[in-house]
Order: structure tokens, then sequence, then C-alpha cells
């Protein structure tokens, strides 16, 4: 196109919109509701391919049960000494071949869900990418025109580096060799003519546009566009590099199928079970119907389960249960567009009301420790630093001196205690010092002295001052 001077762009949008209506992995409901409509769905299914190879089968016991019940059967299978006779060898069989397939079965599942893992972290490393590219060049000093020509040409690379790292992945089980005209990027016709044609022509287009997107934050570091310290430009290189890796990762998987000598084996396998179903079945029905039945369901299960298996042990490519590669893509150009409009705005900030509300809790939250710390304080102060000391008059040396200086008294019920604890007698405990022990000694010098050690041994559990 580029050499006969044709629109690039034009007849990219067209190929990569066939694209997107001509692929994409099934999406379907899980709930019962949708039951019967998935069951009996045709598209991506496997039971159009295992029917077609469990009908014959079904036909032949048919015929079989026939040839027996005839007498033209052979002795082998029928007489005393028969094979049917002695059903273990079969049963081993069966059970071996589904064995073997469900491990296989599993194994194409792994394959599967590894490559679909590693192409959205591969969008997702890309993505990030990206927007700290954008996001470091919010401060910079340069003018507008150069900060939006270099956003730009940084949405356009990160568009292209995904899409054709996807198509490399999906090139390597199609024999399509136009595989990114398939997905869309976002403008690549803005890129200027030589580019294109060096781009083009190159045989390793991924190394390539990797090698200009780290080349542009070089550069951009460089000019001042990116005014960030050095160490977190470095991150962009970062996200770049788990990028790649996951790129490799998938082509990894596109380039090494699972082992042939096992898919041999297990193809071996279900020739020979197709091969002996009809006559074993035949024998142990009752008549051609059921003969039929029970031979179609052995091989429709057991091919139904190998090409499952075969089906999404390559999970990049056009079939309904691959990656779609196409969706991918489109993801990734939306939130690049999304990266471009929010470089263009003032960051989010905080409302005035919300302003007002976070400040408000905050001085309710400062009142509301001091208030505590005064309590605390008053509590200490009443408790006289350490003792209470009650004469023969029941009058306290310590609560006349707090009169004295106007400080805090103790009330009737606090007199009383301190009565009470002299007699010998206990005291209800105030809140605050829920689960402290108080002691009562006696002296000779002060009889009657209330302890509070608990205060200078737990100051810390308490959280009050020590005394």
């Amino acid at each position: 196109c580029l050499e006969h001077g044709e629109s690039f762009h034009t007849r990219h949008q067209a190929v990569a919109a066939w694209y997107s209506c001509a692929r994409g992995m099934i999406r379907y409901d899980t709930d019962l509701r949708h039951f019967i409509s998935n069951l009996t769905r045709l598209d991506g299914s496997v039971f159009v391919v295992a029917a077609a190879i469990a009908l014959p089968n079904a036909l032949i016991s048919a015929i079989c049960f026939w040839i027996f019940s005839e007498g033209h059967g052979f002795t082998f299978f029928s007489g005393e000494k028969g094979i049917l006779n002695v059903p273990a060898p079969w049963a081993a069989f069966t059970g071996s071949l589904g064995i073997i397939l469900v491990f296989r079965n599993g194994q194409a599942y792994s394959r599967w869900w590894e490559g679909v893992s590693t192409c959205v972290s591969m969008r997702v490393h890309l993505f990030d990418a990206a927007a700290m590219t954008i996001a470091l060049s919010k401060d910079s000093k340069q003018n507008q025109v150069e900060l939006r020509l270099f956003r730009h040409l940084v949405v356009r690379l990160y568009s292209m580096l995904h899409a054709v790292a996807l198509a490399d992945v999906e090139a390597v089980t199609s024999t399509d060799s136009s595989m990114m005209h398939r997905l869309s990027v976002i403008d690549i016709e803005g890129l200027d003519a030589d580019s294109l044609k060096v781009f083009m022509e190159s045989k390793c287009k991924v190394q390539l546009l990797l090698y200009w997107v780290q080349e542009l934050v070089v550069t951009g570091q460089a000019s001042g566009v990116l005014a960030a310290p050095p160490p977190m430009v470095a991150r962009v290189f970062v996200e770049v590099g788990a990028a790649i890796s996951a790129y490799s990762q998938a082509l990894k998987l596109a380039q090494n199928p699972f082992p042939f000598a096992y898919a041999q084996t297990v193809h071996a396998l279900l020739v020979f079970h197709w091969l002996l179903a009809p006559i074993i079945t035949s024998q142990m029905a009752g008549n051609a119907f059921w003969a039929s039945v029970f031979s179609f369901v052995q091989v429709f299960s057991l091919w139904a389960i190998d090409v499952v298996a075969t089906w999404i042990e390559l999970p990049f490519g056009f079939d309904p249960n691959d990656v779609n590669g196409a969706e991918l893509q489109e993801a990734m150009n939306t939130w690049l567009q999304v990266l471009l409009v929010a470089s263009g705005t003032k960051g989010p900030t905080l409302s005035s009301d919300a302003k007002k509300k976070i400040n408000a809790e905050a001085d309710d939250r400062r009142t509301s420790k001091a208030k505590l710390h005064t309590y605390n304080s008053l509590l200490l102060e009443s408790l006289n630093l350490g003792h209470l000391a009650m004469d023969k008059s029941g009058v306290d040396p310590g609560e006349v001196e707090l009169q004295q200086r106007g400080g805090p008294r103790l009330g009737a019920s606090g007199v009383s205690g301190a009565r009470e604890l002299e007699s010998g007698g206990s005291v209800p405990r105030h809140p605050l010092l829920q689960g402290q022990e108080l002691e009562t000694r006696e002296s000779a010098a002060n009889p009657g002295l209330l302890s509070l050690d608990f205060m200078r041994r737990n100051s810390a559990s308490a959280g009050l001052p020590s005394a």
C-alpha cells in the first residue's frame, strides 16, 4: 500500500474491522437459565467432531450384533473361553486410556491459561509503561506543543508494539503473513514515511519497536521533556522489560506444541479403541439398539476429551476458543486514548465541602484527645499521686490539702470507699482502672495506706503517665 501510494490507514482499519467481527473468544452465561442454550450451541463446540467420529462406530456396532446373533461370530469373543467372559482386559484398557486423556487435557488447559495470562500481563505492563512515561512529562518546563507531540508519539508506539507482539504470536499458528493488519493500531499513518518503511521492511518488528520506545524515553530525558529523576525514569524500562518477558512466554507456547510422541500415542490408542468398541459392545448388549448406544457413548466421550485438548493446547489463532487478540488490542487502544485525554486536563482535587468535613473531623479528634488528657490528669491528682490516707476522724488529709489549693475533691463515694478499705473491705473500681489490682498495705506510721504501685508498674499498659 505504501509503495503504490494508497491509504494505508484506510485499508488497515477496514481489515481490522473484519478481523474483529470474524473471530472472538466465546462468551457465555454460566447460570442455569442458559443451560439448554449452552448445551446445544455448536459454535466452538467439540460435539460435532466427536459425533462425526462416534456415529459410524455405533452403526458398525449394530452390524456386529447382527453378525454375532446369526451365529457368524468368532468363538474368540463369544465362546465359553471368550474374552467377553473375562472383561478385565477391556476395562483396564479403557480405564488407562481415560487416565491418559485426562492428563493430556489438564496439560492443554494449563497451556491455554498460561497463554491468556501472558497476553493480559503484556498488555498491563505496556500500559503501565506508557502511563508512567506520560505522567513523568507532566511537570516538564518544555512548551506545550512539544509535550503534546511527545505524548501522541508515545501512544502510537505503544499501540503498535502491543499489536505487533500479538500478531507475532498469532502468526506462528497461522499461514497468514499479514497478521498485524488484522489488529487496529492508533493512527499508524501518523508516523513519518521513513520510519514506516523501515518498520514494514523489518523482519523483527517487535524488537525494532522496543528499541524505538526505549530511545524515545532516553531522548525525552535528555531534552527535559521527562522532568523526573533517573531512578523514576528507570521504572519505565522495568515495565517494558516485564512486557517483553510476557511476550517471550507467549511466543514459547506458540512455537512449542504438545510433545508429538505423547499426542501420537494417544491417537493410536483412540484408534484401537474405536476398532474394538463395536465388537465388544455388540456382545455385551441385549439388542442392536443398545449396542449402538453403548458404543456411541464410549467413543463420543473419549474423542470429545481429545478434541478439547487439541483445540486449546495452542491458545493463539482463529479458533473460537483461542485468545482474542482483537479484543485485547481494542482495550489497549482505549486505555492509551484515555491517557491522552487525562494528560491535557488538571488532576483531581478535593472539593470545598470535603475539605471542611475533613478539617472538622480532625478538630474533633484533637478536642477529644485534649479532654481525655485533662481527665487523666485530674484523676491522678485526685488520687494524690500515690496514696490516700484516712485519719481516725475519717478526714482525708489529702482531701484537705486539695481543698486548700482549690483542687478536685473526693466525693461521698470516695470517702465511703476509703473507709471500707481501711476496715478491710473492697471498693468498686473506676472504669479507667478495670483490670488493675489495688493493694492495701498496713504501716505502723500510717495505717490504712492505699498503695498505687500498680500505677507505676502498669502505667504503660494503662496509657497514663507514671505517677
